[in-house]
């Protein structure tokens, strides 16, 4: 299993809060050409506040061609959603949660990509998804929605993640096709990080 991509915990100051099934916090990213993954799993920087009936899960959108960093959000349903957990795994302080996906869906090389959380069942309670106030060092783009389907996006704010993968060319999983129209060409990418 090998890390795709990362930003740092150590600079979250705030967070997106979730109380409902239909807010979404996903980070933009892009994956270096030449190498395709499985999609394994990912962590996010999590805890709770008022309470922890919830149940929370990983999400994994296509993105919509737009520049990576900049006018570039999440389109479409999503294209994996990864095993759930309940609200009582979380903490009132932050911490790394780490959820698995089937490791049957491709993340193509060259390819951007968006990950991130939602809650999955809700009674009560607020999830905090961990995000940087002002440092905005990723290529990406923290972006968020209310109803997961409109997006927005922060100013220059980024999410705290970690997504991990298999190598195509070493993993012995089935493939999983990606329809062709959600596989987006990224272009104008900003590839410092």
């Amino acid at each position: 299993m090998a890390l795709i991509d990362s930003y740092t915990e150590a600079y979250v100051s705030t967070s997106y809060n979730h109380t409902d099934i239909d807010r979404h916090t996903v980070q933009t990213f892009q994956l270096p050409a030449g190498t395709d993954y499985y999609l394994t799993s990912a962590k996010l920087y999590l805890k709770y506040t008022t309470g922890n009936s919830f149940n929370y899960a990983f999400v994994l959108f296509a993105t919509n061609g737009g520049t990576l960093g900049d006018t570039m959000r999440p389109t479409g349903s999503a294209l994996e959603t990864s095993s759930s957990a309940a609200g009582s795994t979380l903490s009132t302080s932050y911490a790394l949660k780490e959820l698995n996906f089937a490791g049957t869906t491709v993340l193509y090389g060259g390819t951007a990509y968006a990950i991130g959380a939602k809650l999955t069942s809700y009674t009560s309670g607020t999830m905090n998804v961990g995000i940087e106030g002002s440092e905005g060092e990723h290529a990406g783009r923290c972006c968020y929605s209310s109803t997961g389907t409109s997006w927005g996006a922060y100013g220059t704010e980024d999410m705290a993640f970690y997504v991990y993968g298999t190598a195509v060319s070493a993993a012995g999983s089935v493939k999983k096709t990606v329809p062709t129209a959600l596989i987006a060409t990224t272009t104008g990418v900003n590839n410092t990080q």
